[in-house]
């Protein structure tokens, strides 16, 4: 019976962990907004304990920032923060292509190519399915990257890089994003890559980086605070 509490203790523990930082990144809980332990056990129907150990995660990760006597803030989107994501990012991306490039499953590229062609080649507007769709693609895009040459530490921080990117994303409108150049830049990234064009791959994937950057840091410094 004891050997069984601490796993039950240990699923809460995560469940109210993926449930928080779920309704963070789809702006559930928009950023800024303060709330209190007692308000995220009555969102979630888990008790103190467990909220309060994925509160303290959370805040760990960025996420949360708990405020002693004064509540549980949702995270900001910092321009600091984006600019140290894509300083470290412009670094080690194409180290990392390069080194796992024949290691890159192709079949896989394939079928990334068409997803992305997918939304180049129809004239539609964007709907809000479609933007969390090729968020979800750019992250699986560059993850795959990152974990062709097996680095744990390396897959871990990508990790954290794209969840706060996803979190950026969620909290600015879809027509601030450049989902129409981004597309067609990964779609170059893909294409160089499928033909064996080592050099021009990692050029691109850094080209791709340092257009993101621009255009996230203007987009960051425009948000209202």
């Amino acid at each position: 019976m004891n050997n069984s509490l601490p796993t039950k203790k240990e699923g809460l523990s995560d469940q109210a962990y993926r449930k928080i930082k779920s309704m963070i990144l789809t702006n559930q809980l928009k950023p800024g907004a303060i709330l209190n332990e007692a308000q995220f056990q009555e969102m979630l129907g888990i008790g103190r304990t467990p909220v309060r150990e994925a509160i303290i995660q959370l805040s760990q990760g960025g996420f949360l920032i708990v405020h002693p006597r004064r509540g549980i803030e949702v995270a900001r989107i910092l321009p600091k923060r984006i600019k140290d994501i894509f300083e470290i990012r412009y670094i080690i991306e194409p180290k990392i292509l390069r080194m796992g490039f024949d290691k890159i499953d192709r079949s896989w590229l394939n079928n990334m190519r068409e997803e992305f062609l997918h939304y180049i080649n129809n004239d539609f507007d964007l709907s809000r399915e479609d933007t969390i769709h090729l968020s979800e693609l750019d992250n699986e895009l560059h993850m795959g990257i990152i974990d062709s040459v097996g680095n744990n530490y390396a897959s871990q921080m990508m990790s954290g890089f794209q969840d706060y990117l996803t979190l950026f994303r969620a909290s600015s409108t879809s027509s601030d994003i450049r989902f129409e150049p981004s597309n067609h830049e990964h779609v170059a990234i893909i294409e160089s890559i499928l033909s064996g064009e080592v050099d021009q791959a990692c050029n691109n994937l850094s080209e791709h980086l340092a257009q993101s950057y621009k255009e996230s840091i203007k987009i960051v410094m425009n948000m209202t605070v």
